[in-house]
């Protein structure tokens, strides 16, 4: 199991997304963040399990939402790249790869 870390923007980015669906049900907000959190305690134990995707990361989907959890294995850790909706402005996050 290695423990998983964010880019900064990753924190402010899963903010928003739970903000904006705290405003439409209340309760939903945290529901997606407990969702994203199921989602990186799985791939803190299966890293390979997530498909591979661009740029050498991987992503794996939220449970119940539309997003994926984008990621690189690190050889002490998992870093989340982005907490991406599936089908808005993809490959947004690319630049924050170096």
């Amino acid at each position: 199991m290695k423990p998983v870390e964010h880019l900064a923007i990753v924190t402010l980015e899963m903010a928003r997304a739970a903000l904006w669906y705290e405003r439409r049900e209340t309760g939903l907000g945290e529901r997606f963040l407990s969702a994203v959190r199921e989602a990186e305690s799985f791939i803190s134990k299966n890293p390979l399990l997530g498909q591979p995707f661009r740029r050498d990361t991987r992503k794996w989907r939220v449970p119940g939402f539309p997003y994926r959890v984008i990621y690189r294995e690190e050889p002490a850790r998992i870093m989340v790249i982005a907490i991406a909706h599936a089908k808005r402005r993809p490959g947004y996050w690319l630049a924050r790869l170096r």
